[in-house]
Order: C-alpha cells, then sequence, then structure tokens
C-alpha cells in the first residue's frame, strides 16, 4: 500500500527509470551512483535517462559525416563575391544553417566576419564528424582549435598570470606556468616555484594594478619572450606603501602543443 504522499504515477515512472539504468548498464556500460531518488523529479529524469540511451545509440553506430552533408548540402556563394553587406547577411543565414543541426562555432579572439565566413564555408563545411542526434545537445567548434592565435594566447596568459599575482590567488598559478621554471637564476618545478614566490610575498598586504601594456610576442622557435609595462602599487602588511613602474618580462616556452610562461620578472616584487 503507498503512503499518503506517494503518487502512484510517480512510483510507476520512477519503477520504470531504473530499468533504463539496468539496460543502460547491461548494454552500455553506463555506471549510476546510488543517491537521493528525490534530487530529480521522476519525469526529468525520465527524459535524462533517454537522452543517455540516445546518445549511446548514436555513438554506436558510429555514423561519420561531412558538416556540409547533415546541413543537407547548402549553395553558399564564394566570400570573395560578396560586398561587406552581403557577406554579413551569408553568414547570418550560414551560422542559422549549423544552429537548425545543433552546431555553434564559436571564437576565443575576434576574427573578421570575411575571415570566419571564409573558415565556415571552405574549411568547416568538410569537416567530418560524428552524427549524434540527441535532443538539446549542441556539438561545439572554436576557430581557434584550427587556426591557433599564438600571440593573442601569449598575452591573455599575461595578463592572467598579472590578475593572479595582484589578487594572490596562488592556488590557480601553476595553470598558467610550465612545469620547469626559472627563478632568480634556478631551475624549478612549477610547485616549487609557487610555493617560493607565495612565500616571497607573505608581507605583502594588497596590490594594486595601474597599468598594463601587452604588446605581441617575439618569437624565436619554440621561445617567447613578451615585455611589458607594468604599473601597480604595493602595500606592505606594516604599512609601508610604493608605486612600481617598470618594465616585467615573461618568458615563454612551446610544450604538449601549448605555450607556457616560464620565467617572469616584474619590478618590485623580487623576481
Amino acid at each position: 500500500m503507498l503512503e499518503k504522499d506517494q503518487n502512484p504515477k510517480e512510483e510507476h515512472l520512477r519503477f520504470e527509470n531504473e530499468l533504463k539504468k539496468l539496460k543502460l548498464k547491461a548494454e552500455y556500460g553506463a555506471d549510476f551512483h546510488s543517491g537521493d531518488r528525490g534530487e530529480l523529479p521522476a519525469n526529468v529524469e525520465s527524459q535524462w535517462l533517454d537522452n543517455i540511451m540516445a546518445f549511446e545509440k548514436s555513438f554506436q553506430k558510429n555514423e561519420v559525416s561531412k558538416v556540409r552533408d547533415l546541413l543537407g548540402k547548402p549553395a553558399l556563394p564564394s566570400g570573395e563575391t560578396l560586398s561587406d553587406k552581403k557577406l554579413t547577411e551569408a553568414l547570418d543565414h550560414v551560422m542559422e544553417l549549423l544552429a537548425a543541426k545543433s552546431i555553434a562555432l564559436d571564437t576565443i579572439y575576434e576574427v573578421p566576419d570575411r575571415e570566419l565566413y571564409r573558415f565556415i564555408t571552405e574549411e568547416l563545411m568538410e569537416y567530418e564528424m560524428q552524427a549524434i542526434d540527441v535532443p538539446g545537445m549542441v556539438t561545439h567548434f572554436t576557430y581557434e582549435e584550427f587556426h591557433p592565435n599564438d600571440e593573442e594566447d601569449m598575452k591573455r596568459y599575461v595578463r592572467e598570470f598579472v590578475e593572479l599575482v595582484m589578487e594572490k590567488r596562488f592556488e590557480f598559478m601553476h595553470y598558467e606556468i610550465s612545469s620547469q621554471m626559472i627563478y632568480r637564476g634556478k631551475t624549478l618545478s612549477g610547485e616549487e616555484f609557487v610555493k617560493q614566490f607565495s612565500g616571497h610575498m607573505a608581507d605583502i598586504e594588497r596590490l594594486t594594478l595601474r597599468e598594463l601594456t601587452v604588446p605581441s610576442p617575439e618569437i624565436e622557435g619554440d621561445k617567447a619572450t613578451v615585455k611589458c609595462v607594468i604599473n601597480y602599487e604595493k602595500r606592505l602588511k606594516a604599512g609601508t606603501v610604493s608605486d612600481h613602474k617598470g618594465e616585467a618580462v615573461f618568458g615563454f616556452e612551446y610544450q604538449y602543443d601549448y605555450w607556457h610562461i616560464n620565467q617572469v620578472l616584474i619590478p618590485g616584487l623580487g623576481f
């Protein structure tokens, strides 16, 4: 007999959900952790399980198609033949075609419309992807995955590192640096660098950034240097306040398909 607050339809749907989980586990090796069964409404959990099943079935089929074919082989004019106005309209149109098939294209940095349209029509359309038709699932592409922008990446890494320094967020610093760092003329592991650096800044109460100008890096093979203009205020726990302005230098090395900071020189911070 059901308790007064139990809904028969709800209980039946939860029973069906458990059967779906068993099927997913038996056929696809899915693993579900036991928890409070009331965390999700039964109907929401049911739809979630249906989406997982649809994804697994599509994945098992391993059907690979060009993006152009998934979109129905649309006739797209060459960007070279379009005026700026017509090109904007064509770009909007092709982005709508992609969205209709749950495909999204993002950019990390600003990319001119004409280049973005060229990329879509000449490169992305020929890209082969696994066709997985699951409601609510979107396949994301990023322009920079195909055309990395090393210069902008390094400039961004410098800004992020300086932001961490100013906020004294040392726990995130290892994401920005190489596994081997040059610090005060010695080679240290990234972990040891963060430890020594944070210890050196222990007497600093607050850093306030006033200016940071980050130019393009000087790249030589797998090494690069970024020379910045930095201006900040340093307040010590003892109460002393000082201004620091000068050239900050960041060294980079290219490892495992990414640029990593491996040396830092910031005036006034004892580097």
